[in-house]
């Protein structure tokens, strides 16, 4: 596994599918304009690719700010949405009124 490949797997840890192969493309067009502006300046590849994931940052950090940015919009609008489907739930029940019947047997009264 070359070290591009590791970053990116550990800047994208957390993320699945499509949010995923999104992020990882946008990091590696990150990491080639680097690489090129290192190369321009004289460095072989290796030393670019060193120089241009440093520049990046730390992937655990790069990780978390994807974590937030990709997945807690989702995450919000779910919460969101089962919120408002429960308030509606509960309010549907509030307005139902209490159904009557009689046991003509017993005489008595029943509500369900």
């Amino acid at each position: 596994m070359t070290a591009i490949q590791r970053f990116l797997n550990q800047a994208t840890r957390g993320l699945w599918g499509q949010k995923k192969r999104d992020s990882q493309a946008e990091l590696i067009g990150a990491i080639e304009d680097k690489m090129c502006r290192y190369r321009l300046l004289g460095l072989n590849e290796v030393d670019a690719i060193t120089a241009a994931l440093r520049d990046l940052g730390s992937p655990a950090a790069i990780a978390r700010e994807l974590g937030e940015v990709r997945t807690l919009p989702q995450v919000m609008k779910t919460l969101l949405f089962i919120g408002i489907g429960a308030t509606l739930s509960f309010q549907a029940l509030a307005q139902v009124p209490a159904v009557q019947f009689r046991v003509p047997a017993l005489g008595r009264s029943a509500a369900l």
